[in-house]
Protein backbone atom coordinates (compact mmCIF):
# COMPACT_ATOMS: atom_id res chain seq x y z
CA UNK A 1 0.00 0.00 0.00
CA UNK A 2 1.11 3.58 -0.68
CA UNK A 3 1.70 5.00 2.79
CA UNK A 4 -0.18 5.27 6.05
CA UNK A 5 -3.97 4.94 6.15
CA UNK A 6 -4.42 7.51 8.91
CA UNK A 7 -5.48 10.78 7.26
CA UNK A 8 -4.77 12.72 10.47
CA UNK A 9 -1.03 12.04 10.40
CA UNK A 10 0.71 14.97 8.66
CA UNK A 11 3.52 14.21 6.24
CA UNK A 12 2.34 10.68 5.43
CA UNK A 13 1.20 9.62 2.01
CA UNK A 14 -2.47 8.53 2.01
CA UNK A 15 -3.79 5.34 0.47
CA UNK A 16 -5.50 5.78 -2.90
CA UNK A 17 -8.17 3.20 -2.11
CA UNK A 18 -10.70 1.63 -4.45
CA UNK A 19 -14.15 2.30 -5.91
CA UNK A 20 -15.75 0.15 -3.21
CA UNK A 21 -14.47 2.33 -0.35
CA UNK A 22 -17.11 3.82 1.96
CA UNK A 23 -17.21 7.60 2.42
CA UNK A 24 -16.17 7.22 6.07
CA UNK A 25 -12.81 5.64 5.20
CA UNK A 26 -9.49 7.51 5.15
CA UNK A 27 -8.56 7.03 1.49
CA UNK A 28 -8.35 9.33 -1.51
CA UNK A 29 -11.33 7.63 -3.16
CA UNK A 30 -13.40 8.01 0.02
CA UNK A 31 -12.45 11.71 0.23
CA UNK A 32 -13.46 12.30 -3.39
CA UNK A 33 -16.76 10.50 -2.77
CA UNK A 34 -17.46 12.81 0.20
CA UNK A 35 -16.67 15.93 -1.83
CA UNK A 36 -18.80 14.80 -4.77
CA UNK A 37 -21.65 13.93 -2.43
CA UNK A 38 -21.48 17.36 -0.76
CA UNK A 39 -21.27 19.20 -4.10
CA UNK A 40 -24.49 17.71 -5.47
CA UNK A 41 -22.66 15.88 -8.27
CA UNK A 42 -23.46 12.46 -6.83
CA UNK A 43 -25.11 11.38 -10.09
CA UNK A 44 -21.79 11.45 -11.90
CA UNK A 45 -19.33 8.56 -12.01
CA UNK A 46 -15.58 8.78 -11.72
CA UNK A 47 -12.57 6.54 -11.72
CA UNK A 48 -8.96 6.20 -12.75
CA UNK A 49 -7.80 5.69 -16.30
CA UNK A 50 -7.12 2.13 -17.40
CA UNK A 51 -3.66 1.06 -16.35
CA UNK A 52 -3.43 3.45 -13.37
CA UNK A 53 -1.09 1.83 -10.85
CA UNK A 54 -1.96 2.73 -7.24
CA UNK A 55 1.37 1.26 -6.12
CA UNK A 56 3.41 3.34 -8.56
CA UNK A 57 5.42 6.00 -6.71
CA UNK A 58 5.17 8.56 -9.53
CA UNK A 59 1.39 8.22 -9.76
CA UNK A 60 0.98 8.47 -5.99
CA UNK A 61 3.15 11.59 -5.82
CA UNK A 62 0.62 13.51 -7.96
CA UNK A 63 -2.06 12.72 -5.37
CA UNK A 64 0.12 14.38 -2.78
CA UNK A 65 0.08 14.77 1.01
CA UNK A 66 -2.65 15.89 3.39
CA UNK A 67 -0.82 19.15 4.21
CA UNK A 68 -0.27 20.18 0.54
CA UNK A 69 -1.43 23.59 -0.72
CA UNK A 70 -1.41 25.32 -4.09
CA UNK A 71 1.79 27.35 -4.39
CA UNK A 72 1.48 31.11 -4.94
CA UNK A 73 2.00 32.25 -7.65
CA UNK A 74 0.60 29.11 -9.31
CA UNK A 75 3.11 26.77 -10.98
CA UNK A 76 2.18 24.10 -13.53
CA UNK A 77 2.87 20.44 -12.69
CA UNK A 78 3.71 21.22 -9.06
CA UNK A 79 0.42 21.08 -7.19
CA UNK A 80 -1.11 17.76 -6.15
CA UNK A 81 -4.77 16.70 -6.06
CA UNK A 82 -4.86 17.07 -2.29
CA UNK A 83 -3.20 20.48 -2.61
CA UNK A 84 -6.04 21.72 -4.81
CA UNK A 85 -8.68 20.26 -2.47
CA UNK A 86 -7.14 21.77 0.67
CA UNK A 87 -6.55 25.18 -0.94
CA UNK A 88 -10.13 25.28 -2.24
CA UNK A 89 -11.38 24.67 1.31
CA UNK A 90 -9.26 27.46 2.77
CA UNK A 91 -10.22 29.78 -0.11
CA UNK A 92 -13.87 29.51 0.90
CA UNK A 93 -13.21 30.09 4.59
CA UNK A 94 -10.43 32.71 4.71
CA UNK A 95 -10.89 35.88 6.81
CA UNK A 96 -12.06 38.90 4.79
CA UNK A 97 -10.56 42.41 4.86
CA UNK A 98 -11.17 45.93 3.55
CA UNK A 99 -8.54 48.57 2.83
CA UNK A 100 -8.31 51.41 3.61
CA UNK A 101 -9.65 50.12 6.92
CA UNK A 102 -11.74 52.64 8.93
CA UNK A 103 -10.35 55.41 6.72
CA UNK A 104 -11.27 57.40 3.61
CA UNK A 105 -10.92 55.80 0.18
CA UNK A 106 -7.98 56.63 -2.11
CA UNK A 107 -8.32 59.37 -4.75
CA UNK A 108 -7.53 58.54 -8.40
CA UNK A 109 -7.23 61.19 -11.14
CA UNK A 110 -7.37 60.39 -14.87
CA UNK A 111 -5.01 61.90 -17.42
CA UNK A 112 -6.11 65.05 -19.26
CA UNK A 113 -6.89 63.37 -22.60
CA UNK A 114 -9.44 60.74 -23.59
CA UNK A 115 -8.05 57.34 -22.58
CA UNK A 116 -4.82 59.07 -21.58
CA UNK A 117 -2.61 56.31 -20.17
CA UNK A 118 -0.04 58.71 -18.70
CA UNK A 119 -2.02 59.21 -15.49
CA UNK A 120 -0.27 58.33 -12.26
CA UNK A 121 -0.38 54.86 -10.74
CA UNK A 122 -1.62 55.54 -7.21
CA UNK A 123 -0.84 53.34 -4.22
CA UNK A 124 -4.02 51.90 -2.67
CA UNK A 125 -2.56 49.23 -0.35
CA UNK A 126 1.00 49.89 0.85
CA UNK A 127 3.49 47.02 1.10
CA UNK A 128 3.43 44.98 4.32
CA UNK A 129 -0.18 45.91 5.18
CA UNK A 130 -1.94 42.70 4.09
CA UNK A 131 0.49 40.62 6.10
CA UNK A 132 -1.46 37.71 7.63
CA UNK A 133 -1.00 35.37 4.67
CA UNK A 134 -1.35 35.21 0.87
CA UNK A 135 -4.55 36.92 -0.26
CA UNK A 136 -7.13 37.58 -2.97
CA UNK A 137 -8.98 40.78 -3.88
CA UNK A 138 -12.51 40.25 -5.20
CA UNK A 139 -14.02 43.74 -5.09
CA UNK A 140 -12.84 47.23 -6.02
CA UNK A 141 -15.18 49.75 -4.37
CA UNK A 142 -15.63 52.83 -6.59
CA UNK A 143 -17.07 56.05 -5.12
CA UNK A 144 -17.35 59.78 -5.89
CA UNK A 145 -17.08 59.69 -9.71
CA UNK A 146 -16.68 63.39 -10.49
CA UNK A 147 -18.19 63.68 -14.00
CA UNK A 148 -19.96 61.79 -16.77
CA UNK A 149 -17.89 59.35 -18.79
CA UNK A 150 -16.76 55.77 -19.23
CA UNK A 151 -13.92 54.93 -16.85
CA UNK A 152 -11.31 52.19 -16.70
CA UNK A 153 -9.44 51.42 -13.50
CA UNK A 154 -6.35 49.25 -13.92
CA UNK A 155 -4.98 47.37 -10.91
CA UNK A 156 -1.28 46.67 -10.30
CA UNK A 157 0.99 44.83 -7.90
CA UNK A 158 4.63 45.61 -7.17
CA UNK A 159 6.92 48.35 -5.97
CA UNK A 160 6.70 51.93 -7.24
CA UNK A 161 8.16 52.10 -10.74
CA UNK A 162 7.98 48.30 -11.18
CA UNK A 163 4.22 47.74 -11.14
CA UNK A 164 2.70 44.76 -12.99
CA UNK A 165 -0.89 44.84 -14.31
CA UNK A 166 -3.07 42.23 -12.58
CA UNK A 167 -6.67 43.28 -13.31
CA UNK A 168 -9.12 45.96 -14.46
CA UNK A 169 -12.73 47.10 -14.20
CA UNK A 170 -14.83 49.56 -16.22
CA UNK A 171 -17.50 51.62 -14.40
CA UNK A 172 -19.33 54.63 -15.87
CA UNK A 173 -21.37 57.70 -15.00
CA UNK A 174 -24.02 59.35 -17.17
CA UNK A 175 -26.95 61.77 -16.74
CA UNK A 176 -29.15 59.00 -15.35
CA UNK A 177 -26.93 56.92 -13.12
CA UNK A 178 -23.45 56.58 -11.66
CA UNK A 179 -22.00 53.09 -11.42
CA UNK A 180 -20.51 53.54 -7.98
CA UNK A 181 -20.18 50.76 -5.43
CA UNK A 182 -18.37 47.40 -5.40
CA UNK A 183 -16.99 46.26 -8.75
CA UNK A 184 -16.11 42.57 -9.15
CA UNK A 185 -12.46 41.98 -10.11
CA UNK A 186 -10.58 38.79 -10.95
CA UNK A 187 -6.87 38.83 -10.13
CA UNK A 188 -4.22 36.19 -9.42
CA UNK A 189 -3.58 35.16 -5.82
CA UNK A 190 -1.16 37.60 -4.22
CA UNK A 191 1.69 36.93 -1.82
CA UNK A 192 1.31 38.42 1.64
CA UNK A 193 2.73 41.94 2.06
CA UNK A 194 2.19 42.73 -1.65
CA UNK A 195 1.67 46.38 -2.61
CA UNK A 196 -1.50 47.13 -4.66
CA UNK A 197 -1.99 50.23 -6.83
CA UNK A 198 -4.53 51.59 -9.33
CA UNK A 199 -4.58 53.92 -12.34
CA UNK A 200 -7.64 55.72 -13.75
CA UNK A 201 -8.33 56.62 -17.38
CA UNK A 202 -11.60 57.82 -18.97
CA UNK A 203 -13.40 58.58 -22.23
CA UNK A 204 -14.10 62.27 -21.58
CA UNK A 205 -10.63 63.77 -21.56
CA UNK A 206 -11.65 65.92 -18.62
CA UNK A 207 -9.40 64.46 -15.91
CA UNK A 208 -12.24 62.70 -14.09
CA UNK A 209 -11.60 61.65 -10.50
CA UNK A 210 -12.98 58.89 -8.29
CA UNK A 211 -12.08 57.21 -5.04
CA UNK A 212 -11.40 53.50 -4.49
CA UNK A 213 -10.89 50.86 -1.81
CA UNK A 214 -10.48 47.08 -1.97
CA UNK A 215 -12.20 44.08 -0.38
CA UNK A 216 -10.80 40.55 -0.32
CA UNK A 217 -9.80 37.63 1.86
CA UNK A 218 -6.75 35.87 3.22
CA UNK A 219 -5.85 32.26 2.46
CA UNK A 220 -5.98 31.20 6.08
CA UNK A 221 -8.46 30.62 8.90
CA UNK A 222 -8.32 33.06 11.80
Amino acid sequence: MAGNTDGNIMGTKPVVGSKSDRMSQNTIIALLKRLINQSGLGGYTFGFAEGFDVLNEKSSAKIGYFEDNVVVPFEENITSILGFLDTAYHHAHGTSFVYPNHANDVLLTAGSGAWDLTGAIIEVVPANILNISDFDIHWLNVTAISANGLLQIDMYKGESGSEVLIGATKPFRNAVQSQEGPRRVQIPQQLKNERISCKLSDSSGGAITCTVSVEGHYYTII
